[in-house]
């Protein structure tokens, strides 16, 4: 029995030196000052703001599968848009027949533009529709900006002639994402 308190002593001593320790180490350590706080606090929300803007990335790219009708494809766009990303933040409806790949193609792009990580590093999250062109898209080409919250910017896509053409034609959706 006399061993045993011994060892409660001698662990009670231990526990009061390491504590007292550990006070002496946490008083050792500068506190931060304001300017880096506020540094930290920045840095912070700069962290959170990229991931949010990862976010709306991977909210539109999971949303998109094979088969989808033009309709869902906006719809899948327009919900993503109602995420936020911070200011600047632009959309784009853009059509025209082009060759960027080497092979000439309708495209029907949805795009969303805003700031990534500074004043200068802006990104596109492009929905971008394709279909072989022919007559039924000759002459189709348009460029519209808007912000998202305006409901008449989707009203216009879908009120547009190249809406009304592509819904009836076989075409390819692709989230890609470029920087400007």
């Amino acid at each position: 029995m006399e061993i045993l308190i011994a060892i409660a002593v001698l662990l009670l001593i231990l526990h009061i030196h390491l504590r007292l320790q550990f006070r002496k180490i946490a008083d050792e350590i500068p506190e931060m000052t304001e300017e880096e706080r506020q540094q930290e606090e920045a840095e912070n929300a700069k962290r959170q703001a990229v991931l949010q803007k990862l976010v709306v990335y991977r909210t539109l790219r999971d949303s998109v599968r094979e088969n989808m009708s033009l309709e869902e494809l906006i719809s899948a766009f327009e919900k993503m848009c109602t995420l936020d990303v911070g200011d600047p933040d632009d959309l784009l409806f853009e059509t025209g027949t082009y060759a960027f790949t080497g092979e000439k193609l309708f495209y029907f792009d949805l795009v969303r533009q805003f700031q990534f990580l500074d004043d200068d590093e802006y990104v596109q999250l492009r929905l971008s529709i394709t279909c072989s062109p022919g007559s039924h898209t000759f002459g189709l080409h348009r460029t519209l900006w808007g912000k998202p919250g305006d409901d008449s910017f989707f009203q216009t896509v879908r009120a547009s002639r190249e809406y009304k053409v592509l819904k009836n034609l076989s075409f390819k959706a692709e989230v890609r994402v470029e920087e400007t």
